[in-house]
């Protein structure tokens, strides 16, 4: 085994995964580990991107369609509505009123 923790070959050619440490402490995955726990996690990284992509979508389609803002506004007309009824407490207001009709 050499210091710089270069991968072996087994006995059926295969490479072993060597980790060695990094100076910041995070290990570093060699033999193609981080390719197999990119696609192991594949779910939890399709979540963001798949956010993005939606509201890239909805922005696109908002702005070229020409619909009316009370139809489709666009994400940052909704993201400034949310942040304004959040500042003045309405949204905390209504949301437990809601929650108290359902209970």
């Amino acid at each position: 085994m050499s210091i710089a923790g270069a991968s072996k070959l087994t006995d059926n050619g295969e490479a072993n995964a060597k980790r060695t440490a990094t100076p910041c402490g995070r290990r570093l995955l060699r033999g193609g580990s981080f390719d197999r726990a990119v696609r192991e996690h594949l779910e939890v990284l399709m979540v963001p991107v798949a956010m993005v992509a939606f509201v890239g979508i909805w922005a696109l389609v908002a702005r070229v369609g020409d619909y009316p803002p009370f139809l489709l506004p666009r994400p940052a007309q909704v993201w400034s509505r949310f942040l304004d009824v959040e500042i003045d407490g309405s949204l905390w207001y209504h949301t437990s009123v809601t929650v108290l009709e359902i209970l």
